[in-house]
C-alpha cells in the first residue's frame, strides 16, 4: 500500500503545484477505488501492526487509569453476566464512566479500534471524537452512533474552554498522527492539558522521522508547513524533542517508544500533574501584560502568600485576583 498511495499521489503531484487540484482531494479522494489516505490507514500491512500496537496500549493504559474500586465493580459485574449493558445518558457524569477524548481523530480508522475494545472490555466509558472538520464528524457519527458516544469540533490551537469544553474533564486524551499539524506544539500541549484531570494521561502517535513517501502525500498539504516553533525542516519531532516539549508543557512520567524496533513511529506517553497547576500558561518572563489570576479552590497560604507578594510587584502587572 505505501508503493499505490505514494504513486497515486505522486501522479497528481504537478497539478497541485499548479494549483490545478487540491491536494486535500488527492489524499482523500472520493473515487473509494483510489487508494488515498484512508484505505492506507486501513490497509497498510505495517500500519495494521502499528495499529494493533496502539490498541493494546491503550488498553494497558484504560487499565492504569481506570480507579481500582471501578475495576473490582466490572469484575462483578462479568461474574455475574452484566458487562456491556448501555450506560444511560444519566450515568455518564458519575465519577465511574472512564472519559475520553480523541482530538484530530480523522477519518476514524484508529478510533473503531478503540472503541471496540471498550465496548467488548465492558468498560464505562464516554468517548468524545473530535476534528476541525464537520465532514469528519458526520463520517463518524454514521460509523460509530451516539451511544456513549459524543461528536464535537475542537482546534487544538485555540482555547478548548473557549470553544465550550471544560477544564478537567478527561480521564485520557488520544492524538493519533495529528498533533504535529500544529502550528505550535507548547500551546497545543498546554490546551490538552487544561482538559486532563490531575494525573489523566496523554497518549500520542507520530512520525518520529521524515520517510519519503510522505514527502510526495502529506507535505503536499498546506497546513504540513504551519509550524512556527521550535521546529525549522519538518513538523515532525524526533524523541528527545517530544520529551523536552511534554515536559516544560507540565506533563510528567513522559516516555517515549517505537512501535516495534523496525518502525519509524513512536508512542508518546504522558500524565497531567497530580494536583492541578495553577498556571497554564508559558514562564511570566513571556506573560508580563497578563492582568488576571484565578485561583480555584480554597484559599491556601500559597495562594495568599502569591498575591501578597503581587500587590506588591510590578512585574506580574495584575489587576485583579481571584481566589
Amino acid at each position: 500500500k505505501f508503493y499505490e498511495f505514494s504513486l497515486h499521489c505522486s501522479e497528481q503531484l504537478t497539478s497541485i503545484v499548479k494549483g490545478k487540484t487540491s491536494a486535500l482531494s488527492v489524499l482523500f479522494p472520493s473515487d473509494t477505488s483510489k487508494v488515498g489516505a484512508s484505505r492506507f490507514y486501513q490497509e497498510s500491512e505495517t500500519y495494521t501492526i502499528q495499529s494493533d500496537v496502539v490498541v493494546a496500549s491503550f488498553a494497558d493504559l484504560v487499565a492504569k487509569v481506570m480507579p481500582p474500586k471501578e475495576k473490582e465493580k466490572d469484575a462483578g459485574e462479568a461474574a455475574a453476566g452484566m458487562v456491556g449493558t448501555p450506560a444511560t445518558a444519566s450515568t455518564f457524569n458519575s465519577t465511574n464512566i472512564l472519559r475520553i477524548l480523541e482530538v484530530g481523530a480523522g477519518t476514524g480508522a484508529t478510533s473503531g479500534k478503540l472503541i471496540k475494545l471498550l465496548q467488548e472490555t465492558g468498560v464505562k466509558y464516554q468517548y468524545t471524537f473530535t476534528d476541525i472538520s464537520h465532514q469528519f464528524l458526520d463520517r463518524a457519527q454514521e460509523q460509530f452512533g451516539t451511544a456513549h458516544m459524543q461528536y464535537g469540533i475542537l482546534n487544538l490551537e485555540q482555547d478548548p474552554l473557549a470553544q465550550g469544553f471544560c477544564p478537567q474533564d478527561y480521564d485520557i486524551v488520544l492524538a493519533m498522527q495529528v498533533l504535529h499539524a500544529t502550528a505550535n506544539l507548547d500551546t497545543t500541549l498546554r490546551h490538552i492539558r487544561t482538559l486532563l484531570r490531575p494525573h489523566g494521561a496523554i497518549m500520542i502517535t507520530e512520525q518520529l522521522e521524515t520517510r519519503h513517501f510522505i514527502k510526495v502525500s502529506f507535505a503536499m498539504l498546506e497546513g504540513w508547513w504551519r509550524f512556527n516553533d521550535f521546529r525549522t525542516s519538518s513538523p515532525i519531532v524526533t524523541s528527545k524533542e517530544w520529551s523536552s516539549v511534554l515536559g516544560r508543557c507540565g506533563f510528567t512520567n513522559v516516555n517515549v517508544v517505537q512501535t516495534d524496533e523496525n518502525s519509524d513511529v513512536g508512542m508518546i506517553f504522558g500524565r497531567a500533574p497530580a494536583m492541578a497547576m495553577a498556571a497554564l500558561e508559558p514562564p511570566l518572563s513571556t506573560t508580563a501584560g497578563m492582568k488576571t489570576w484565578i485561583f480555584c479552590g480554597s484559599p491556601t497560604k500559597l495562594s495568599q502568600k502569591v498575591c501578597a507578594r503581587d500587590r506588591k510587584s510590578t512585574r506580574l502587572n495584575s489587576s485583579h485576583i481571584t481566589i
